[in-house]
């Protein structure tokens, strides 16, 4: 059992933080303003959260792949980052991205855009299954005889051309090993001509990133999958994480309001709270990533949220490492006359 004592509301801006980054910034808290005695202890809990969507959906977590043909070497495939309306432009966009990868490759290409599925009007709850289809027709230049194409998620790795979510995007199959050269994350098929059809295993998305991470510097019990952490550790075990708190990501905004007198919340093994480091990632870990430089120091990435700080007292049950010293009984009560009601009265006793 315990019990809420007090209570106050701390009301954050991320601009002008400390350290100037909007999605990484500190706060400071005047001394002894935070403050818990003896069997009580800090509960952070995050009321509200707002702000506005200014990062794209495709961009530098999602939008690189690796391309080989015959026997060369890899080279990026890069979408374009930017909001992509439907399906169709996605795939669209790859297949630019493929054109000029290939091109560095000796190999001149154009895409084949009355193939391309999903159709042009597609878009979330229209009838389709979502699979990509791409052609790609040979012009001049090298003939692919072979292709791998490549969606990595490599473990503990962090450029992102080694760890992206593209194979989610476009529904491909991940390769999560550096060692695998020859693994394709599509079914790829190679013409006699040497043209090319890509198709995905899996559904289409638009976006790969559906929730927004608030994260703590602060020591506390939470735990959290080992994906959570940056470089993606692929162990399914729980371990300690640094998350306050996840906030939906909307089409414009971002936008998170406890219901409940709880909602998200740390616990805080402090006397006294004099500051905090807040970031704002991804679900692995990464930084947002910014459309241009200084976006989120001279920019608008920045964000507001109320974080409400309690300070709670244990109840009478021992804490983890708490000794507590038994009560000492009460001496009891002698049931003799003597100490009861004093001398038995003196008499005299006949012969």
């Amino acid at each position: 059992m315990t019990q809420l004592l007090r209570s106050s509301l701390a009301f954050i801006d991320s601009d002008y933080s400390v350290n100037g980054e909007a999605d990484n910034f500190a706060i400071d808290i005047p001394a002894n303003q935070i403050n818990c005695a003896d069997r009580q202890f800090i509960r952070l809990i995050l009321q509200e959260f707002h702000g506005y969507k200014n990062f794209y959906n495709i961009n530098t977590t999602n939008n690189t792949l690796r391309v080989k043909i015959n026997a060369s070497s890899f080279a990026d495939v890069v979408i374009a980052p930017g909001n992509y309306e439907t399906y169709n432009e996605i795939v669209s966009a790859l297949g630019d991205a493929l054109i000029t990868a290939l091109g560095t490759l000796g190999a001149t290409y154009t895409k084949n855009t009355a193939t391309i599925t999903p159709g042009t009007n597609v878009i979330p709850s229209s009838t389709s299954d979502r699979i990509m289809n791409l052609d790609l027709v040979y012009g001049s230049g090298t003939t692919i005889t072979t292709m791998v194409l490549q969606a990595r998620e490599i473990e503990n790795t962090y450029d992102a051309n080694s760890f992206s979510d593209s194979f989610a995007l476009l529904g491909g199959r991940k390769v999560n090993s550096s060692a695998d050269t020859s693994s394709s994350s599509f079914n790829i098929t190679v013409g006699g001509g040497g043209d090319v059809n890509i198709k995905s295993y899996y559904p289409m998305q638009r976006s790969t990133c559906e929730h927004l991470y608030l994260r703590t510097s602060l020591v506390n019990n939470n735990l959290g999958s080992k994906s959570t952490h940056t470089g993606g550790n692929h162990g399914q075990d729980l371990s300690g994480t640094n998350i306050l708190a996840k906030i939906p990501v909307q089409s414009e905004f971002l936008g998170y309001s406890s219901d409940s007198g709880t909602g998200y919340f740390v616990d805080i093994p402090l006397r006294n709270l004099t500051h905090i480091q807040f970031t704002i990632t991804d679900h692995k870990g990464r930084r947002l990533p910014e459309v241009a430089p200084l976006q989120n120091t001279l920019g608008n990435m920045n964000y507001n949220f109320v974080v409400r700080i309690d300070i709670v007292q244990y109840g009478p049950s021992p804490q983890p490492n708490e000794l507590l010293v038994p009560k000492l009984a009460e001496p009891k009560s002698s049931s003799t006359p003597y100490l009861q009601q004093g001398a038995p009265q003196r008499r005299r006793v006949p012969f």
